[in-house]
């Protein structure tokens, strides 16, 4: 965007000089150069108000993002919390269980006790990852919102 903008000011520039070159005095002349002066100036400023409006949309897209993960990780970590939960009550039942079965359910036990500790890991992990994706959401949307936008205006003729 900001090359078309560089471009259409030399054009117009260009345009300019060869109007100029035959017309060079009059009234009519100076108003033609002050608004091709302003013209000229008001396409080369274009290409700044483009990038502070796509620094605005792309900082409002990483808010979207990071809110949404931010929804998915903390749904993930509480899903991960119930299983882990869960599969600690099991792994304590299967360990009392192994103590009046003479160790029968041990290695039930220990099994279910892994998998509650990853869950558990995993549920912490989810919790971090919301965090971060909260603060990501929260950067962006801030970007996005203290990001002004002074658009140049093209004269009239």
């Amino acid at each position: 965007m900001g090359e078309f903008f560089d471009e259409l000011a030399a054009a117009v520039q260009n345009v300019a000089v060869d109007i100029f070159e035959a017309w060079t005095s009059g009234d009519g002349a100076d108003r033609a150069g002050e608004y091709f002066a302003e013209i000229v100036a008001a396409f080369a400023a274009q290409p700044e108000a483009y990038g502070d409006l796509a620094t605005k949309y792309s900082d409002a897209a990483w808010a979207a993002y990071g809110a949404c993960q931010a929804m998915l990780s903390a749904l993930d970590a509480i899903v991960d919390a119930i299983i882990a939960a869960q599969m600690g009550v099991t792994s304590l039942t299967e360990a009392i269980g192994a103590f009046f079965t003479a160790g029968g359910l041990a290695p039930a036990a220990i099994v279910s006790a892994v998998v509650a500790a990853a869950e558990a890991f995993s549920s912490a992990w989810g919790t971090m990852m919301t965090a971060v994706s909260v603060a990501i959401a929260a950067g962006a949307a801030l970007g996005s919102a203290t990001t002004t936008i002074e658009f140049v205006q093209i004269p009239e003729a």
